[in-house]
């Protein structure tokens, strides 16, 4: 827990510090604060190799759980047109913890055994974005968004039970934290005024993830279990400030 730490707070500290080189004197800097719902897609059918004995199989039951989101970007406009706005900026989202559930088919025959762990995703990204009027009688500016970066992916609590009561607990695995690559594009309506003089953006949004594996702790284990690729569908709100 102490490494996931250090290099969330790391991975903060480099994105504060990377933001105010994005500030001008003239201030065209501004934060999107976004707040939403995930569906997190991980986990996947896999064989696992053990010392001596067929593979297992780890099938995946549960696995699409929705969660929450926040975030923030920083954003730089490019320019002042009334009717495309470009900018650039940093962003980063929280999605909350996401379940996985599953079975193991020893020796790919018997469902013997019930296992479960939860992922915690962090991206960052590099971000563009351009919001663009399209409609002249509407005052609800369109907007989409994309950014790359790494995303830190948190895989834990990963614990077995019985189906068969004759069977033991392998517990063959443990905790690990990956960084891997991560994208993601938003589109939604731009709503001026929202909240008082504050513009409110809602929309759809899709995260690709990476891939975590989890660590071995049972030294028969000789493959490790994976996450899959990871993929996520947000609804969010935001509030431009």
């Amino acid at each position: 827990m102490r490494n996931l730490t250090n290099l969330v707070v790391g991975a903060f500290c480099i994105f504060t510090w990377s933001t105010s080189a994005l500030a001008s004197e003239d201030s065209r800097l501004h934060a999107n604060v976004h707040l939403g719902v995930s569906q997190v897609q991980t986990g996947k059918k896999q064989d696992v190799y053990i010392s001596s004995v067929p593979a297992a199989i780890y099938t995946t039951t549960h696995d699409d759980d929705w969660s929450g989101l926040v975030g923030l970007s920083l954003l730089n406009n490019i320019n002042d047109s009334e009717k495309v706005m470009y900018s650039y900026g940093l962003s980063m989202f929280y999605l909350f913890r996401q379940s996985v559930y599953g079975e193991v088919l020893q020796a790919g025959q018997f469902n013997n055994l019930g296992y479960g762990y939860t992922v915690y995703n962090f991206p960052f990204y590099i971000t563009g974005k351009a919001t663009a009027n399209l409609f002249d009688k509407i005052d609800a500016p369109v907007y989409i968004d994309a950014g790359i970066g790494p995303n830190i992916m948190r895989a834990n609590g990963y614990h077995e039970w019985r189906i068969n009561p004759q069977t033991r607990p392998d517990n063959g695995f443990s905790k690990n934290t990956d960084v891997d690559f991560s994208a993601t594009v938003g589109v939604g309506v731009h709503l001026k005024n929202a909240l008082g003089k504050t513009p409110v953006e809602c929309g759809y949004r899709i995260f690709y993830l990476g891939e975590n594996r989890l660590s071995i702790e049972n030294n028969q284990f000789v493959s490790r279990l994976s996450t899959g690729a990871s993929y996520a569908n947000a609804l969010t709100c935001t509030l431009v400030v």
